[in-house]
Formats: structure tokens, sequence, C-alpha cells
């Protein structure tokens, strides 16, 4: 097969060559209160694979733990325990870093297995994209050194892969584009067949081009193996993926899987999505290498500051300010009736404002307040340009303030799995827990240690409620 080339990124042509990971959305959630427990491989250190240009007396980059790690979950402070990226990632990062403005990510482990080579690489950068190409060399060779391109450098065995990010103006937009950064093939509309790829995951199958194509769907991931060779090395390789995934846990986001099973080796490209930027990394001679390698990549500190990973979109609301006690200000007049109750109307006697938020959206002010009504429960009431738009209960008796996404609110009870996002422009509601649960910005059963998406406030809000 053909292996993929990268080029120098432009702003049109980013959103194909952007390289980074995987992520299975049905494996357990690693919260909180359950740190990931999948193996990792070691990243290699000076004494076993050579760094180009950039010797064991380089300063090393603090590297972020994300054992553990929540997607969307506060961000991670640097640790001192935590191993650094390898030399060649720093020097390549320390390259980036000053020359772009998107979230960065990098690989703290690159499987080679080389004891006796260097790693070289080829770097493109731009204000939106950067992407490395790596490479194995006979002679040190700083960044983008023109030997890279000569001699035995230039031999497909010694290509590793590479990894990269770009972002884009909204998050339906870096959806879009991950197919493109991938080897991904469209199912055709018939001739498909149903294929057991073990561990309960079922895929199917088809021809096209005169390649065997196998797809299947792990939670938000699409995953495909492909091949002009015979039908069950391909089923047996994505098999072999399957297996492996069952224990490895992978960024729990939207992505795409993609391995060209051939003759010099399984072409792997690995795409996933956190919010408006998408990060990639390649892989030309295994899968199980290029998962590892997607499996370290790790947000990487910009000015000693690592960023949080987030599928949400930020919260638009301005000057926020958590409001208790005599400091509630009334979203709600007496007298008007429940949104969602017509028949409840509100009363400052009958339901008492424990706790609420006032802010502007849009330079228009918004106030959202909670109400206790014992035994019955909490509801919710939310103004906007002076405006009542919505009055009426919480998605359970006791709930929680999850994250301010967008224009939203999101409230839930994560224990009893009920949840609802209010527009607090609009009042329009969404109790669709598929719907909602998205927006919440976390995973598993527990709530998260302060508030997503909400500027200037970040302390958790559990609303009071019954007796006090």
């Amino acid at each position: 097969m053909t292996r993929k080339m990268v080029v120098a990124l432009t702003a049109s042509m980013a959103g194909s060559l952007l390289m980074a990971g995987c992520g299975l959305g049905t494996h357990p959630a690693a919260g909180p209160s359950s740190p990931a427990t999948h193996p990792k491989t070691t990243a290699p250190s000076d004494s076993t694979l050579k760094s180009n240009g950039a010797p064991s007396s380089t300063a090393a980059a603090s590297g972020i733990s994300t054992a553990g790690e929540v997607p969307g979950s506060s961000s991670p402070s640097p640790s001192a325990s935590a191993p650094p990226f390898i030399p060649a990632v720093q020097q390549d990062m320390a390259y980036i870093a000053p020359r772009t403005l998107i979230s960065l990510e990098a690989p703290k482990d690159i499987p080679v297995g080389s004891s006796t080579l260097y790693l070289g690489s080829r770097v493109f950068v731009s204000a939106s994209a950067y992407t490395v190409q790596i490479e194995l060399t006979t002679t040190p060779l700083g960044i983008n050194n023109p030997n890279l391109n000569q001699g035995s450098n230039v031999s497909p065995a010694n290509d590793i892969g590479g990894y990269g990010g770009v972002s884009f103006e909204t998050a339906p937009l870096a959806a879009s584009a991950l197919t493109g950064e991938v080897n991904w093939t469209p199912p055709v509309p018939s001739g498909l067949q149903a294929v057991n790829l073990g561990n309960g995951i079922e895929g199917k199958s088809w021809t096209s081009e005169g390649q065997t194509v196998v797809e299947w769907m792990e939670g938000e991931w699409t995953l495909e193996a492909s091949g002009a060779v015979p039908r069950a090395s391909v089923v047996g390789e994505a098999s072999r993926i399957v297996t492996y995934l069952h224990t490895h846990l992978l960024p729990e986001t939207q992505g795409y899987l993609t391995v060209t099973v051939a003759g010099d080796g399984n072409h792997t490209d690995i795409a996933w999505r956190w919010g408006t930027t998408n990060y990639r990394v390649s892989d030309f001679h295994s899968a199980i290498s290029g998962i590892n390698m997607a499996m370290s990549m790790t947000p990487y500190p910009r000015n000693g500051k690592p960023w949080t990973r987030t599928n949400t979109p930020p919260f638009a609301g301005q000057n926020v300010v958590l409001m208790q006690g005599s400091r509630i200000a009334p979203a709600i007049p007496n007298g008007y009736r429940s949104s969602t109750s017509p028949s409840t109307t509100f009363s400052t006697t009958t339901y008492h404002a424990v706790e609420g938020f006032r802010g502007t959206l849009d330079g228009k002010p918004f106030i959202l307040d909670f109400y206790e009504q014992y035994p019955v429960g909490q509801f919710v009431g939310v103004s906007y340009d002076n405006r009542p738009v919505y009055f009426g209960v919480g998605p359970s008796a006791v709930f929680d303030v999850l994250n301010f996404t967008g224009n939203q609110v999101v409230l839930g009870n994560t224990a009893a799995g009920t949840y609802m996002a209010i527009n607090l422009q609009t009042g329009h509601t969404i109790t669709n827990p598929s719907d909602v649960v998205p927006l919440k910005g976390f995973t598993g059963l527990v709530a998260p240690p302060d508030i997503l998406g909400l500027p200037e406030t970040h302390d958790l809000v559990t609303i009071p409620y019954g007796p006090q």
C-alpha cells in the first residue's frame, strides 16, 4: 500500500492532515472515584531511544497525569511525580507552542522498539493547526532538517507515524472533518454481511474497490479495518483491535479509527474531537502501537497551565455571580404561572428561594433562581432581559447544578440519571437524558468538583433542600 504522506498545513488543508487518538464510550467511565486501570506502555527513555537535538540535559516540560481524568472535569494540576514528555516530544512542542493558538496535546508514549536509532521529526504549524511526522534516523537531526529527505532516512520502514491537532470555528465543523483525517470507507448500500468480532461486538463487512472492509461501532466511535488481502486477515485484525480495546481505555468522545492491513504493516489513523478541536495520531506499522500512542496523548501545558478537556461549548454568559441568602435577586414575580404546569402559580410565601445566579447573556441580564417547596421538591425560575421565561419543577425532587454551557444551564441528579437543560434566554427545556447528558461535560455518576463552563465561579453548587 502507498502510505499517507504528511505535507505542510494550510488553512484549507488542516482538517485532512491532523493527527490524534481514539476512545470508546462503551467502556466503563473513569470517574474521580474510579481511576483508570488500563496499562500504559512505558515512554522510551534516553537510554533506549535517542532524541535528535534534545540531549538528556534538556529541561523537561512538566507532564500532566490524566489517570482517572474525566473529560470536561476541572483542569488537573501539574504533577511533580508524573513522568515528563520524552525529549524528542519536548523539543517538538517547544517549537510548536509559541507558533499556534490551538490547545496542545502530545504523546508520552511513542512505541518504536529501537535502541540504536534517533527520533527525527517534520513539524508543520499554523495559528490553528500543528502536525508532527516522526521517523527514525541513523544520525541526530534537528526539526525539519533537510537530511530527513535524503539517504536511508527516506525509507518507509523508518516512518513511525505522527500526531497533531487542528481547531475549527464550531464543534459541528470539527465533527464533520473527522472522516477526512482517517482512511475511512463509507459503507455500501447493499451487500453488507454481519461479522462476529468477539467480546460481544458485531460488525458489518463489505467489498469496496477490491478491498475487504470491516466496520463496527463502540460508543461514539466508528472503527474500521480494510485491505486488499484475504477477508480472514481483515477480520482477524479487527478482532485483535476489539480484544485490545476491551481492556484499554481511550478518550471517551466522538472519533474514528481506521487500519489498512497491508504487506508492509498495518497503517493506522485515529482521530477524535474535543469540542472544536480535532486531534489525530497515526502509526504506519501497527494498530496496537497507534492505539498506545493515542492513549498517551496528554494536554501539553502552555505557560505551565494545562487546558481542560470538554466537548461542551464554553458558557456565553459574563459577570456571573452566585447568589445566596439576602443577595438572591427575584427571577419570578408573584402570580406567574408555571411553564410546565399552568395550575401552579408562583408565590414567595410558598416557594422559598435558596440559591441563584445572575449575570448577562448577549449584553442583557439573566437571573436563575432555585426554590424549595418542602416536601414537594425543588423548583427553578429564570428571567431574561427582566422578563420571566421559565418557572417549574427541576429534573427531580433534588438535583445539582452540573454545568453552564452555551446559553444553557444543565441540572441533574446523576445518581438517579435525571437531567434537564434550560435555555436562559428563552426558557426552552431539554429533558431527554440522551440529549442532555452530553451537555453536562463529564462522565460518571458523581457530580463534578466544579461547575464547568462557568467563568469566574468554580464552586460546586448543591442546592439546599429540606428542613434546615
